[in-house]
């Protein structure tokens, strides 16, 4: 694990080293580093020399850049290299670099679910791309919940919208969505991966837009 020293991206980390080894997984290190860093020549060379079969980076974006043009430079190999947030952002500043890669989305075009083409629509006339905006399904979402929350309710009232939350089935482009009892969604995500420059859903296979590579060549 390759983490970012941020909240966010740590708290992804903790997460999900801990899944990894309660489904068998060995976790070979572990490595932090501070958006200001800018040369990655250590933390690459304890990374090489560890030979994990999977990399995984927990990053935002633009913090990680010079991470992955780096990883190429030094011949980093892999069966695969994960990037918990691979967006148009990354891709255009890494180029073809980030070939290969597979990461994660909320959800995105070609992938059929509830009002999905009513948010394809949505995004079209919009000109907003999935991959450059990669919170924007979030957004769209929470207005389909608030409509569904109003119209379970039956009334437009703060406390009785909650309460019909709360018990809610809400359908999304992504899956249906449940709340906890702290209010917190429960949520999916989709497996992206760049092939030939572009970036296709991988997984689950049976809404893939595009197949997984396996070992990534590109990486090998």
């Amino acid at each position: 694990f390759i983490t970012h020293d941020n909240p966010v991206t740590k708290g992804i980390t903790a997460v999900w080293s801990k899944k990894a080894e309660e489904q068998g997984l060995k976790v070979l290190g572990s490595e932090t580093f501070s958006p200001e860093l800018k040369d990655f020549t250590a933390l690459i060379a304890k990374v090489r020399a560890a030979k994990a079969d999977v990399i995984y980076i927990s990053a935002f974006d633009n913090a990680s850049v010079p991470l992955g043009q780096q990883m190429r430079q030094l011949k980093v190999r892999a069966m695969d290299v994960h990037h918990t947030m691979l967006t148009g952002a990354l891709a255009r500043q890494v180029g073809a670099d980030v070939e290969g890669m597979t990461g994660e989305i909320a959800w995105y075009p070609g992938v059929k679910g509830a009002f999905s083409d009513l948010i394809e629509t949505v995004l079209r006339r919009a000109d907003v791309s999935m991959f450059d905006y990669i919170w924007t399904l979030a957004r769209l979402t929470s207005y389909l919940t608030m409509i569904q929350g109003i119209e379970k309710a039956g009334i437009v009232d703060r406390e009785k919208v909650k309460d019909a939350l709360f018990k809610a089935t809400i359908k999304s482009p992504a899956g249906d969505i449940t709340f906890d009892e702290r209010g917190f969604p429960n949520t999916s995500a989709f497996t992206v991966q760049m092939n030939g420059g572009k970036v296709g859903v991988v997984w689950p296979v049976e809404v893939a837009t595009d197949k997984l590579v396996w070992p990534s060549t590109t990486w090998k």
